[in-house]
């Protein structure tokens, strides 16, 4: 299932200059994390994850986090997984951790299919659209939307609010209240997720 995000971004995008930047991410994790089972992830019961065709390895996942079948959520260098509270994980998503140091992402972030995600630091309600790329220990803040296709270089800093767009990575800013109208859309999306899921698929509440 894609997400709605697309057609709503184009309306409330805004050619703003804004150079607000990330927050410093918390790279100093819980030590519980560095404890997890590789092969087990820490939800509690509110959790929704269609876990049989998914890959889950060395992650904590926050309460109302949705993966859907096909996803992989792996640590290659060692380095735990934290993500955050009701995130939506679409098919063929890639998430994975090359470094030996924590990798985070926050709350209330769409990850459309078949994107790609090797970042350090993820903020809270970004877009990240189908088949597009985050580099290596990129940096993420809040608000932001990386159009379908597009990429980011490694180790770069994207700062919040930002839009990655067209077939050169072209950057705009978004107005700040776009942040609201983007997390009802988002809510919406979880309720119809948590709601249509049990009807017709296998899924696991742990």
């Amino acid at each position: 299932m894609t997400g709605t995000s697309t057609a709503a971004n184009s309306s409330i995008l805004s050619t703003t200059p804004k150079t607000t930047t990330p927050t410093t991410p918390p790279f100093v994790l819980p030590n519980s994390l560095q404890l997890i089972e590789n092969t087990r992830c820490n939800h509690d019961h509110h959790c929704l994850r269609r876990c049989r065709a998914a890959r889950v390895h060395h992650a904590r996942i926050g309460v109302g986090t949705v993966i859907h079948p096909k996803c992989k959520i792996i640590s290659v260098g060692g380095g735990p997984i934290l993500i955050g509270r009701n995130n939506i994980c679409e098919e063929g998503v890639t998430i994975i951790n090359n470094s030996k140091n924590g990798m985070v992402i926050g709350d209330d972030n769409l990850f459309e299919v078949n994107c790609y995600v090797a970042s350090k630091y993820i903020g809270h309600h970004n877009v990240i659209e189908p088949k597009a790329v985050i580099g290596e220990n990129t940096t993420i803040g809040d608000n932001c939307v990386l159009g379908a296709m597009c990429t980011t270089a490694p180790d770069e800093v994207i700062p919040s609010n930002t839009v990655i767009f067209g077939s050169d990575n072209q950057r705009r800013s978004q107005r700040p209240e776009a942040a609201e109208e983007r997390s009802a859309l988002h809510q919406r999306h979880l309720d119809y997720l948590r709601e249509t899921l049990p009807k017709y698929n296998h899924v696991k509440r742990l």
